[in-house]
């Protein structure tokens, strides 16, 4: 029965039918910046990911066209040397 009606301390003075809701909407507040912050780290990230990654992709192309071009000289390189031979 001796259940209080107040909360008091210091300056701070409320009672519980107020202090509650106010409790309950910085937990509310609080979670609302932490997941929008989780998002927009989580986005930042996945935007330098795909650039790098589009980095990547086109390095690796240029060096198989680098590649292929080595290739093809080499093949003719070598037809050039079938020829010289045969005759």
């Amino acid at each position: 029965m001796n259940t209080p009606k107040e909360t008091q301390e210091g300056y701070f003075i409320m009672k519980w039918r107020g202090f509650i809701p106010l409790m309950v909407s910085v937990v509310l507040g609080t979670n609302t910046v932490s997941i929008f912050y989780q998002k927009q780290s989580h986005n930042t990230e996945q935007i330098e990911y795909n650039k790098k990654r589009s980095d990547r992709i086109s390095e690796r192309k240029l060096q198989e066209a680098k590649l292929y071009y080595d290739i093809e000289q080499l093949k003719q390189k070598l037809k050039d040397c079938e020829y010289e031979n045969t005759k």
